[in-house]
Protein backbone atom coordinates (compact mmCIF):
# COMPACT_ATOMS: atom_id res chain seq x y z
CA UNK A 1 0.00 0.00 0.00
CA UNK A 2 1.23 3.85 -0.38
CA UNK A 3 3.01 5.18 2.13
CA UNK A 4 5.23 8.04 3.01
CA UNK A 5 7.20 5.76 5.57
CA UNK A 6 9.83 3.55 4.08
CA UNK A 7 9.43 -0.10 5.56
CA UNK A 8 12.60 -1.37 7.85
CA UNK A 9 14.46 -4.35 6.93
CA UNK A 10 13.97 -6.78 4.57
CA UNK A 11 13.18 -10.50 3.58
CA UNK A 12 14.56 -12.60 0.55
CA UNK A 13 12.83 -12.83 -2.69
CA UNK A 14 11.40 -16.37 -3.16
CA UNK A 15 14.28 -18.33 -4.89
CA UNK A 16 11.80 -19.81 -7.48
CA UNK A 17 10.95 -16.05 -8.84
CA UNK A 18 14.63 -14.78 -9.39
CA UNK A 19 18.04 -17.22 -9.09
CA UNK A 20 19.27 -14.48 -6.05
CA UNK A 21 18.47 -14.72 -2.46
CA UNK A 22 19.37 -10.89 -2.16
CA UNK A 23 20.99 -11.22 1.23
CA UNK A 24 24.14 -8.80 1.51
CA UNK A 25 27.00 -9.73 -0.78
CA UNK A 26 25.87 -12.65 -2.34
CA UNK A 27 26.16 -10.88 -5.53
CA UNK A 28 29.15 -11.55 -7.79
CA UNK A 29 29.05 -8.22 -9.75
CA UNK A 30 29.55 -9.90 -12.76
CA UNK A 31 26.18 -9.19 -15.17
CA UNK A 32 24.39 -10.57 -17.64
CA UNK A 33 24.49 -9.18 -21.15
CA UNK A 34 21.85 -6.34 -21.04
CA UNK A 35 18.82 -6.31 -23.57
CA UNK A 36 18.39 -2.83 -23.91
CA UNK A 37 18.28 -0.96 -27.11
CA UNK A 38 21.10 -0.12 -28.60
CA UNK A 39 20.29 3.49 -28.68
CA UNK A 40 16.99 4.60 -26.49
CA UNK A 41 15.21 6.88 -27.97
CA UNK A 42 14.48 10.27 -25.19
CA UNK A 43 12.08 10.10 -23.16
CA UNK A 44 9.10 12.44 -23.18
CA UNK A 45 9.52 15.50 -21.19
CA UNK A 46 7.19 18.48 -22.48
CA UNK A 47 3.63 18.90 -22.00
CA UNK A 48 2.37 17.88 -25.49
CA UNK A 49 5.05 15.14 -25.39
CA UNK A 50 3.45 13.60 -22.51
CA UNK A 51 0.05 13.74 -23.54
CA UNK A 52 0.79 12.09 -27.01
CA UNK A 53 2.50 9.17 -25.55
CA UNK A 54 -0.09 8.23 -23.05
CA UNK A 55 -2.59 8.18 -26.06
CA UNK A 56 -0.73 6.26 -27.82
CA UNK A 57 -0.46 3.67 -24.99
CA UNK A 58 -2.85 1.60 -25.73
CA UNK A 59 -2.25 -2.34 -26.22
CA UNK A 60 0.41 -2.23 -23.46
CA UNK A 61 0.17 -5.83 -22.77
CA UNK A 62 1.05 -7.12 -19.36
CA UNK A 63 2.70 -5.28 -16.81
CA UNK A 64 4.09 -7.15 -13.81
CA UNK A 65 4.24 -4.22 -11.05
CA UNK A 66 6.52 -5.55 -8.04
CA UNK A 67 8.79 -4.82 -5.49
CA UNK A 68 11.04 -5.48 -3.13
CA UNK A 69 9.51 -3.89 0.30
CA UNK A 70 6.11 -2.75 0.97
CA UNK A 71 5.28 0.66 1.68
CA UNK A 72 7.03 1.46 -1.58
CA UNK A 73 4.18 2.62 -3.30
CA UNK A 74 3.97 -0.45 -5.75
CA UNK A 75 0.33 0.10 -5.66
CA UNK A 76 -0.19 3.43 -6.04
CA UNK A 77 1.85 2.79 -9.56
CA UNK A 78 -0.02 -0.21 -10.86
CA UNK A 79 -3.23 2.39 -10.37
CA UNK A 80 -1.44 4.88 -12.28
CA UNK A 81 -0.32 2.78 -15.18
CA UNK A 82 -3.51 1.19 -15.51
CA UNK A 83 -5.72 4.25 -15.40
CA UNK A 84 -3.62 6.42 -17.52
CA UNK A 85 -2.04 4.14 -20.29
CA UNK A 86 -4.20 4.12 -23.23
CA UNK A 87 -6.76 6.33 -25.01
CA UNK A 88 -10.76 6.21 -24.49
CA UNK A 89 -11.95 2.83 -25.81
CA UNK A 90 -9.02 0.74 -24.73
CA UNK A 91 -9.90 -2.01 -22.07
CA UNK A 92 -8.05 -1.70 -19.35
CA UNK A 93 -7.99 -3.88 -16.18
CA UNK A 94 -6.19 -3.30 -13.11
CA UNK A 95 -5.58 -7.00 -11.26
CA UNK A 96 -4.64 -7.60 -7.59
CA UNK A 97 -2.85 -10.33 -6.75
CA UNK A 98 -2.52 -10.13 -3.11
CA UNK A 99 -5.97 -9.37 -2.14
CA UNK A 100 -6.15 -9.13 1.86
CA UNK A 101 -8.80 -8.51 4.51
CA UNK A 102 -9.34 -5.22 5.36
CA UNK A 103 -6.80 -3.76 2.39
CA UNK A 104 -7.75 -0.01 0.90
CA UNK A 105 -7.42 -1.37 -2.82
CA UNK A 106 -11.09 -1.62 -3.45
CA UNK A 107 -11.47 1.80 -1.90
CA UNK A 108 -9.17 3.63 -4.28
CA UNK A 109 -10.93 1.97 -7.01
CA UNK A 110 -13.78 3.05 -5.65
CA UNK A 111 -15.19 -1.22 -5.59
CA UNK A 112 -16.83 -2.75 -2.76
CA UNK A 113 -14.32 -5.06 -1.18
CA UNK A 114 -14.56 -8.64 -1.82
CA UNK A 115 -16.19 -10.74 0.76
CA UNK A 116 -13.87 -13.77 -0.47
CA UNK A 117 -10.48 -12.95 -0.96
CA UNK A 118 -10.04 -16.44 -2.53
CA UNK A 119 -12.09 -16.19 -5.33
CA UNK A 120 -11.99 -14.13 -8.56
CA UNK A 121 -13.81 -10.78 -8.77
CA UNK A 122 -14.78 -9.05 -11.86
CA UNK A 123 -16.26 -5.47 -12.01
CA UNK A 124 -17.19 -2.83 -14.64
CA UNK A 125 -14.98 0.37 -15.05
CA UNK A 126 -14.87 2.22 -12.42
CA UNK A 127 -14.32 6.18 -12.17
CA UNK A 128 -10.16 5.35 -13.32
CA UNK A 129 -11.66 4.04 -17.22
CA UNK A 130 -10.30 0.16 -15.66
CA UNK A 131 -11.96 -3.04 -14.99
CA UNK A 132 -10.81 -3.83 -11.20
CA UNK A 133 -9.98 -8.09 -10.42
CA UNK A 134 -8.71 -9.53 -7.96
CA UNK A 135 -6.85 -13.29 -7.61
CA UNK A 136 -3.82 -15.00 -6.11
CA UNK A 137 -0.70 -15.50 -8.41
CA UNK A 138 -1.48 -19.30 -7.92
CA UNK A 139 -4.60 -18.97 -9.67
CA UNK A 140 -4.61 -21.41 -13.30
CA UNK A 141 -6.85 -18.23 -15.03
CA UNK A 142 -3.72 -15.96 -14.83
CA UNK A 143 -1.84 -17.81 -18.11
CA UNK A 144 -4.57 -16.73 -20.75
CA UNK A 145 -6.05 -13.53 -18.76
CA UNK A 146 -3.83 -10.88 -20.68
CA UNK A 147 -4.67 -11.28 -24.29
CA UNK A 148 -8.16 -9.70 -23.10
CA UNK A 149 -7.46 -6.56 -21.87
CA UNK A 150 -5.31 -3.87 -23.91
CA UNK A 151 -3.42 -3.52 -20.98
CA UNK A 152 -3.01 -5.12 -17.95
CA UNK A 153 -1.26 -4.44 -14.75
CA UNK A 154 -0.85 -6.81 -12.37
CA UNK A 155 -0.33 -5.39 -8.26
CA UNK A 156 2.09 -8.16 -7.23
CA UNK A 157 3.24 -9.15 -3.54
CA UNK A 158 6.03 -7.40 -2.01
CA UNK A 159 8.91 -9.49 -3.00
CA UNK A 160 7.69 -11.96 -6.03
CA UNK A 161 9.99 -10.05 -9.12
CA UNK A 162 8.95 -11.57 -12.53
CA UNK A 163 11.94 -11.11 -14.27
CA UNK A 164 11.83 -14.34 -16.46
CA UNK A 165 7.65 -14.34 -17.03
CA UNK A 166 6.12 -12.37 -20.17
CA UNK A 167 5.32 -9.57 -20.02
CA UNK A 168 7.11 -6.39 -18.60
CA UNK A 169 8.29 -5.96 -15.31
CA UNK A 170 8.36 -2.95 -13.57
CA UNK A 171 9.88 -2.84 -9.98
CA UNK A 172 8.66 0.18 -7.53
CA UNK A 173 12.00 1.28 -5.20
CA UNK A 174 12.67 3.73 -2.38
CA UNK A 175 15.87 6.29 -3.95
CA UNK A 176 18.26 5.77 -1.10
CA UNK A 177 21.40 3.61 -1.28
CA UNK A 178 20.23 0.66 0.48
CA UNK A 179 16.87 -0.24 -1.86
CA UNK A 180 18.99 1.11 -5.19
CA UNK A 181 21.94 -1.43 -4.30
CA UNK A 182 20.06 -4.47 -3.89
CA UNK A 183 18.17 -3.73 -7.25
CA UNK A 184 21.41 -3.39 -8.82
CA UNK A 185 22.21 -6.93 -7.10
CA UNK A 186 19.06 -8.21 -8.75
CA UNK A 187 18.91 -6.52 -12.28
CA UNK A 188 23.02 -7.97 -12.24
CA UNK A 189 22.43 -11.65 -11.30
CA UNK A 190 19.17 -12.14 -12.79
CA UNK A 191 17.91 -12.71 -16.23
CA UNK A 192 14.59 -10.93 -18.00
CA UNK A 193 12.99 -11.62 -21.10
CA UNK A 194 12.51 -7.72 -21.51
CA UNK A 195 14.17 -4.83 -20.22
CA UNK A 196 12.91 -3.74 -16.96
CA UNK A 197 11.56 -0.64 -15.79
CA UNK A 198 12.70 0.18 -12.07
CA UNK A 199 10.43 3.57 -10.50
CA UNK A 200 12.51 5.58 -7.86
CA UNK A 201 9.58 6.53 -5.79
CA UNK A 202 10.59 10.06 -4.00
CA UNK A 203 7.29 10.13 -1.89
CA UNK A 204 8.92 7.07 0.36
CA UNK A 205 12.59 8.40 -0.06
CA UNK A 206 13.62 10.17 3.04
CA UNK A 207 17.06 10.86 1.90
CA UNK A 208 19.38 10.61 -1.52
CA UNK A 209 22.76 10.79 -1.04
CA UNK A 210 25.81 10.82 -3.93
CA UNK A 211 26.03 7.30 -3.68
CA UNK A 212 22.01 6.47 -4.70
CA UNK A 213 22.63 9.27 -7.41
CA UNK A 214 25.62 6.91 -9.03
CA UNK A 215 23.60 3.97 -8.09
CA UNK A 216 20.90 5.15 -10.38
CA UNK A 217 22.65 6.17 -13.17
CA UNK A 218 24.74 2.80 -13.17
CA UNK A 219 21.07 0.90 -13.30
CA UNK A 220 21.23 1.73 -16.91
CA UNK A 221 23.38 -0.95 -17.75
CA UNK A 222 19.97 -3.40 -16.98
CA UNK A 223 16.94 -1.18 -17.09
CA UNK A 224 15.46 1.75 -17.49
CA UNK A 225 14.54 3.89 -14.69
CA UNK A 226 11.57 6.39 -14.45
CA UNK A 227 11.21 9.09 -11.63
CA UNK A 228 8.38 9.44 -9.63
CA UNK A 229 7.87 12.27 -7.54
CA UNK A 230 5.31 13.19 -4.99
CA UNK A 231 1.80 12.88 -5.35
CA UNK A 232 -1.05 13.40 -3.20
CA UNK A 233 -3.58 12.65 -5.42
CA UNK A 234 -1.82 8.75 -5.58
CA UNK A 235 -2.60 8.35 -1.97
CA UNK A 236 -6.63 9.90 -2.10
CA UNK A 237 -9.29 7.12 -2.25
CA UNK A 238 -10.62 6.86 -4.78
CA UNK A 239 -7.99 7.24 -7.04
CA UNK A 240 -9.22 9.78 -10.21
CA UNK A 241 -6.43 10.12 -12.57
CA UNK A 242 -7.58 13.34 -13.54
CA UNK A 243 -6.60 14.87 -10.21
CA UNK A 244 -2.89 13.49 -11.09
CA UNK A 245 0.01 15.85 -11.21
CA UNK A 246 1.78 16.82 -14.13
CA UNK A 247 4.80 14.87 -12.70
CA UNK A 248 3.07 11.62 -12.42
CA UNK A 249 2.02 11.69 -15.75
CA UNK A 250 5.37 12.89 -16.93
CA UNK A 251 6.30 9.19 -15.18
CA UNK A 252 3.55 7.53 -16.76
CA UNK A 253 4.15 8.68 -20.42
CA UNK A 254 7.89 7.59 -19.88
CA UNK A 255 6.68 4.38 -18.77
CA UNK A 256 4.62 3.62 -22.00
CA UNK A 257 7.15 5.18 -24.11
CA UNK A 258 9.52 2.49 -22.71
CA UNK A 259 7.29 -0.54 -23.39
CA UNK A 260 6.66 0.82 -26.98
CA UNK A 261 10.19 0.70 -27.74
CA UNK A 262 10.45 -2.75 -28.55
CA UNK A 263 7.08 -3.09 -30.35
CA UNK A 264 6.77 -4.48 -33.78
CA UNK A 265 6.40 -0.96 -36.12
Amino acid sequence: MPTNRPTGGYRPVPLGTVPLSLQPGTASGVGRSPALPPTPKPLPKKPAEVAATLAEAGKSGALWVSSLDGGVGRTAVALMLASLLGAPGDVRAFMDLNPLSGSKTPAWVDQAPEQDPTTWAWAEPGAAGFRYLAGHVKDPQLAGIAGEFDTLVYDLPARIIPLEWAGRPVIVTRGDEEALTRITMLLSESASLTVPIVVVNEAVTQETTKRARHLTVGMAAWARVVHLARDPALHRAPWLPQHAAASTKLAAAQIAAIVNERKPQ
